[in-house]
């Protein structure tokens, strides 16, 4: 997953253009558009899960913030490209984290800031990021490549 600043020249730029910045800048223009942006990202996003890992470690080895990732990522962007990078990068780890293994011992959910029902979403999306063609894939691949 990447951040919005990968290198020491983007935090910066931002450092600069932060400290160059005056309030009443945004014009009610600029506000109103700023509002629609994050209208349509909370409709599009499914868990509001902001990667923080406060879940973590989960027992059973799910990884819930790259779970989440993916499964917003599939609402925000293309869902096949989504499900792609999903079976890539989660289904092919030597320990994958699949929200399948979750057996909802709620352990997670005692330390979300976000109060999010992991346990209901985990369910969701595995649902939505392995429909039986992608298992039936996964499984394949992970039987002829990871030994």
């Amino acid at each position: 997953m990447l951040s919005g600043m990968n290198s020491e020249n983007m935090v910066n730029e931002n450092i600069r253009i932060a400290s160059e910045a005056e309030p009443g800048h945004f014009t009610k223009e600029d506000m109103e558009i700023v509002e629609r942006i994050k209208q349509i990202i909370r409709e599009r996003e499914k868990v509001g899960c902001t990667g923080c890992r406060y879940c973590m470690p989960c027992p059973k080895g799910v990884d819930i913030p790259g779970n989440f990732y993916y499964y917003n990522l599939m609402y925000m962007e293309k869902k096949s490209s989504a499900r792609f990078e999903f079976a890539q990068n989660m289904g092919m780890r030597k320990e994958p984290g699949f929200a399948s293994q979750c057996v909802g011992c709620g352990q997670c959910e005692k330390h979300c800031p976000q109060h999010i029902n992991i346990r209901e979403k985990l369910k969701e999306a595995d649902h939505d990021l392995r429909p039986l063609p992608y298992k039936i894939g996964i499984d394949a691949v992970r039987k002829i490549m990871i030994r």
